[in-house]
């Protein structure tokens, strides 16, 4: 078969090496071997095969997107982790603020019941007790002490009034003759009588006038007492008991230090009734010591038994009303000491119902807690599951895009091969050439498979239909040579290409 001469180079070389390049864009691009198995149809198939198999521009755009969309879900991996890590932080904030609240409410609460105890405790209520009972005992003491050395004053008057008596006796005979002398300054001491009648009445006015000043203050008291402590449930009224109990203390003491004081004054006007007797009946006995009558000896006794026993009665009386006010303060304390058990049950109640309320609400955000924690675990398990199988995804492109590159490389070398063989036989066409001078031919093979790959990549092109129905011939020799040359460089640039990947 004759050579073929009338074959230009450009018609078959350019389209060849857009064919190459084309499928080079194609196989770096997409991360899928089907599509460059599309784009070659196998160079040993049919055309129905390579319809079947041939994938379109919108597909491949479909695909590449969807792995871009898997890439961005891979990069947002790292600020779902950063989320996850500040919500982490925040939740760690969180609980520290409720250790410090838990820490500060337990302090409130441990100070809330200290001074609940020792406000409403039975020892600080029975302490209190004690020390007013103790002053309470002290202020009779000293009450007793006074009454005694009151008895001990109207012994030493008993006395010297019978020592007076005596002298009385004795000067009896003396007085009757001195009578007539004494008539003339008997109205003197009438007068002088009369002044000492008229401050005693007054005296005895301010005392009544004080000691009604006195029993309305414990009308007053009785009724302030005549409260039912019973209705008082909760911690004010035991705050308003106490106020009273204090109120009624510090009137008994103010009562009680008032009576000292009537005390006082009563036995300082009792001195002076005592010394201005004595002076007046020295005065009489040196003066009047004849003229001193009998009859106004024996009045003025009278009057002083008189005036000792209301001061004794008033006293009584005065002395009944401390022990009534003792006795009232007592059945106050033992009422409270009775409602003690109530007042213990009713704190604990109310403080039942504070721990309640903190218990619920350390409950509640526990559960909160709980939810998020929850909620996180099962969000990073799906992230877990979609970052595993996003790199399952990953590792399957990787590996179908290196061998889709491997087959392409493969390919543009035996596509390579082939258009250097075909130059070398146009080349030799044109030249004229002889085969025994030691060049290259092509084989009529070779030149099929090459027009039948640019057939599939451009089926317009009008030249390659009229090179399909020529037919090369070449010798037996370059044909032999040929065989035995070409599979040794496809093999050394598969084996150089697959090296490289590696």
């Amino acid at each position: 078969m004759p050579p073929l001469k009338s074959l230009p180079i450009p018609p078959i070389v350019t389209p060849l090496v857009a064919l190459v390049l084309t499928t080079l864009v194609l196989a770096t691009c997409s991360a899928a071997p089907d599509i460059s198995m599309s784009i070659h149809g196998g160079v040993g198939t049919s055309g129905d095969d390579r319809e079947k198999s041939s994938f379109t521009v919108n597909q491949i755009h479909t695909i590449l997107s969807s792995i871009e969309f898997r890439l961005r879900d891979l990069s947002n991996t790292m600020r779902r982790d950063q989320q996850i890590e500040r919500i982490n932080s925040r939740i760690d904030v969180m609980l520290n603020k409720l250790s410090h609240l838990e820490v500060s409410n337990g302090l409130w609460f441990d100070k809330f019941q200290q001074s609940v105890v020792e406000e409403c405790g039975p020892n600080h209520m029975t302490r209190r007790l004690d020390k007013a009972q103790h002053q309470l005992e002290i202020t009779l003491e000293h009450m007793e002490t006074t009454l005694q050395t009151v008895h001990n004053h109207q012994k030493e008057l008993e006395k010297e009034i019978k020592k007076v008596t005596d002298r009385q006796t004795e000067m009896s005979a003396d007085i009757q003759s001195m009578r007539k002398d004494m008539s003339n300054e008997f109205n003197k001491h009438n007068s002088s009588q009369n002044a000492f009648r008229e401050q005693l009445q007054e005296t005895v006015s301010n005392f009544f006038q004080q000691s009604k000043i006195v029993d309305k203050s414990l009308n007053t008291c009785l009724c302030n007492q005549n409260d039912d402590p019973s209705q008082l449930p909760d911690t004010t009224t035991t705050n308003k008991l106490a106020t009273t109990v204090n109120s009624m203390y510090n009137g008994l003491k103010e009562r009680s230090d008032d009576m000292q004081i009537l005390l006082k004054e009563l036995i300082e006007i009792t001195d002076k009734y005592r010394r201005r007797l004595d002076s007046d009946r020295h005065d009489v006995i040196s003066e009047f010591l004849d003229s001193f009558m009998e009859a106004a000896i024996s009045e003025i006794a009278a009057i002083q038994k008189k005036s000792e026993q209301e001061l004794e009665a008033k006293f009584k009386e005065q002395l009944q009303l401390l022990v009534d006010g003792q006795n009232l303060f007592m059945v106050n304390c033992h009422r409270l000491q009775s409602n003690e058990h109530q007042i213990e049950n009713d704190m604990v109640f109310i403080l039942e119902r504070i721990m309640n309320h903190i218990d619920n609400k350390t409950i509640s955000e526990t559960t909160a807690l709980e939810q998020i924690s929850k909620t996180l675990k099962t969000q990073r398990s799906q992230e877990e599951k979609m970052f595993a199988e996003l790199s399952e995804l990953g590792k399957t492109q990787t590996d179908q895009v290196v061998r889709t590159v491997a087959y392409s490389t493969n390919q543009v070398i035996k596509l390579h091969q082939d258009v250097m063989n075909i130059s070398n036989a146009l080349m030799v066409a044109n030249c004229g050439g002889s085969p025994s001078n030691g060049t290259t031919t092509i084989n009529a093979t070779d030149v099929n498979s090459a027009l039948n790959i640019h057939h599939v990549s451009n089926n317009k092109n009008p030249l390659m239909i009229k090179n399909k129905s020529e037919k090369p011939t070449t010798t037996q020799q370059h044909e032999k040579s040929n065989a035995r040359g070409k599979p040794t460089t496809t093999e050394n640039n598969t084996q150089s290409s697959t090296d490289g990947l590696q």
